[in-house]
């Protein structure tokens, strides 16, 4: 059951940035955040951090990614929406996460 929300959770955040770029007004903020920043994370998380990777990181570089990933988009949903809908999406995340490396 961790491994569907933990699923649910890596791509609610790529959307979660698709929709902070496309609410912003500004056109590079839109492409950056809306666009880049979510290919990256994709590119970045299939390549390191996905279960069946050759190049798989360590535990503890994967935490760090993953609290700079998850605590960026915390951030950003904050800014661009409310602090409720960034306090609910970080209860969800935290427990997931802990649960994710307690249980692998």
């Amino acid at each position: 059951m961790n491994n569907v929300i933990r699923f649910l959770v890596e791509t609610s955040s790529l959307g979660l940035l698709v929709a902070i770029g496309l609410r912003s007004g500004n056109i590079a903020f839109k492409i950056g955040i809306g666009i880049i920043i979510p290919v990256i994370i994709i590119l970045f998380w299939s390549h390191y951090m996905a279960p069946m990777s050759s190049a798989r990181l360590t535990e503890l570089a994967r935490i760090i990614a993953e609290v700079l990933i998850f605590g960026s988009t915390t951030f950003l949903i904050s800014l661009s929406f409310d602090w409720k809908v960034a306090l609910t999406y970080i209860v969800i995340v935290v427990p997931n996460t802990i649960l994710d490396h307690v249980l692998t």
